[in-house]
């Protein structure tokens, strides 16, 4: 069996993450592999550690969309995979079709579902293409969480006969050792007698770190020694960095940028706070809880189903900023919870079982191999 794994772009975020720990799963189980990128990011040198042949697809312009789409119709029939993995909005149109023509079954993989950015008809309807034309050529759609997986399902793109629930692949190989997270604390200078607060992820809209940066304002006011660090880079940097000085916060919140590492700083960190408009899945949280940190999350698609409110972290309506100004307060007011909570959501983790999702996929990629089942591509 040999698998291929398409992503439109190799570079920051959870779609990589997902697609490296996908890779480091079947290249245990001793599966051939295969993957096409877009640009060259963490992806890229995985693939050269473990021996895995890839090939820069340029799918990630528009510019270059039609010269990478033939690009991927050729590099397909000249190295025939099973089944092509399509991780993601544009990796699922265009892998979808490219496949078709090279006589490639796909699975295509809601990494991050075009739909949640219909914010005007044309994106609507730009999007419902994108979604739909995966749906209907691949073998099999997975969705992460629960509420994706009802999102298919309500809009009518996948039924019940070809909409998978499986969540992402989490290795905890990765988890920083404590080591690890003092030696952050003594690079950044971080004071014992402080409660440091970390948001990691890419500065882009999504994310809405402006709902953080308004909520420390607050929090700023009531406690003198509390700290935000503010980790990751993006097109939101500048507009960020702006709203923090307006906002009078700039001697207790402080931007890092890109870290290769962003899990090094949640392992130092006392919380974790994340406020995304919407997530497929999200990394943040299961990476929080595996370094015995709670969370404080948007109670949105793809965070909800992953952080038990009041348990290893608090869920606060989107926007709500007063709401997460209290539970940021909360914590930082009780290091007894943050404790509590921290080690319930590290008990969940030591329960996670990656083996068993790569042994789900492999099961699936089975079955969509079986004679019959699906259409190519």
């Amino acid at each position: 069996m040999k698998i291929g794994h398409l992503i439109h772009l190799d570079g920051a975020g959870g779609g990589p993450e997902a697609v490296i720990n996908l890779m480091h799963g079947f290249h245990d189980s001793g599966v051939d592999q295969v993957v096409f990128h877009g640009g060259k990011g963490r992806i890229a040198s995985e693939c050269d550690k473990l021996g895995i042949p890839r090939y820069r697809i340029s799918i990630h312009r528009k510019a270059t969309l039609l010269q990478g789409f033939i690009s991927l119709v050729l590099a397909l029939r000249r190295t025939h995979p099973d089944v092509l993995l399509m991780q993601g909005q544009w990796a699922g149109p265009v892998g979808a079709l490219a496949a078709a023509l090279a006589g490639v079954k796909t699975i295509y993989i809601a990494q991050w579902p075009a739909f949640y950015t219909d914010w005007t008809p044309f994106r609507a309807w730009r999007n419902a293409w994108a979604e739909w034309v995966p749906c209907r050529l691949a073998c099999r759609v997975i969705a992460l969480a629960p509420s994706v997986y009802y999102q298919y399902l309500y809009r009518g793109w996948a039924g019940d006969d070809k909409l998978v629930l499986i969540p992402n692949v989490f290795q905890l190989s990765g988890v920083p050792s404590q080591e690890d997270a003092t030696g952050i604390r003594r690079r950044y200078g971080w004071s014992q007698d402080a409660v440091h607060v970390v948001s990691v992820g890419r500065l882009a809209d999504q994310k809405r770190v402006d709902w953080l940066l308004k909520a420390w304002k607050e929090v700023q006011q009531q406690s003198a020694s509390a700290r935000l660090w503010i980790v990751g880079d993006g097109s939101e940097r500048t507009r960020l960095e702006g709203l923090a000085g307006h906002l009078g916060i700039t001697r207790t919140c402080t931007f890092l940028g890109a870290c290769p590492r962003g899990i090094e700083f949640m392992a130092a960190a006392d919380m974790v706070v994340m406020t995304s408009l919407y997530e497929a899945w999200g990394f943040v949280p299961f990476e929080a809880k595996a370094c015995g940190k709670p969370v404080i999350a948007s109670a949105v698609d793809g965070v909800r189903d992953n952080v038990r409110d009041g348990v290893d972290g608090f869920l606060v309506a989107p926007n709500d900023i007063p709401a997460l100004g209290r539970r940021i307060m909360e914590l930082i007011e009780n290091p007894g919870l943050r404790h509590d909570m921290g080690a319930a959501g590290m008990a969940t983790m030591t329960n996670s079982d990656s083996k068993q999702i790569i042994v789900r996929y492999l099961e699936l990629i089975e079955q969509a191999l079986s004679p019959g089942l699906g259409r190519a591509g």
